[in-house]
């Protein structure tokens, strides 16, 4: 759960236009039985494009279940999108955070500059103080993924397959 919600992440917010197949936000997944039907065999596009199953779909209004996680982290990444002008439509820099298993890159328009990290490994990463702050990133920030007030003058840890989006305070 929390891979698709990094790779998603991601997608949303490095630029272009996100694509989710049908029912990536409720958890469903890909269907190899398309290879026993001789008019799709060989066509892989038909891994994606399976029956819509609308029991799991109805998971995700109820509470404590993969489908209501995924699809409320879906509902975030639109809204998120929305919101900030940089993630809608900024320009991308690639940047190194200062981990080999962290992507990091700022999505910026005249008016904002948000950094988004991706922490790929499944165990805990940390960005080095002194990185952040050659990033220029010397003041309080946003977390607008998780709601939380970061400082970037202390190192910033990062849970396994965590994706942070951080918006500098103020704007």
């Amino acid at each position: 759960m929390r891979r698709i919600l990094l790779i998603h992440g991601v997608t949303f917010t490095i630029g272009g236009i996100p694509l989710i197949y049908l029912g990536e936000e409720i958890g469903m997944l890909n269907d190899h039985s398309y290879r026993e039907d001789l008019n799709k065999e060989g066509d892989e596009r038909w891994l994606h494009r399976t029956e819509f199953d609308w029991e799991k779909a109805e998971k995700r209004t109820e509470e404590d279940t993969l489908e209501k996680t995924l699809h409320t982290g879906f509902l975030k990444l639109v809204q998120m999108r929305l919101n900030n002008a940089a993630l809608a439509r900024g320009e991308t820099e690639i940047v190194d955070p200062g981990n080999e298993h962290v992507l990091g890159y700022f999505r910026t328009t005249n008016e904002q500059s948000i950094l988004c990290l991706a922490n790929f490994s499944d165990k805990p990463q940390v960005v080095p103080a002194p990185r952040l702050r050659q990033l220029g990133l010397k003041k309080v920030l946003v977390d607008i993924i998780a709601g939380q007030t970061i400082v970037a003058a202390k190192q910033l840890e990062m849970e396994p397959l965590q994706f942070m989006v951080l918006l500098r305070q103020g704007g």
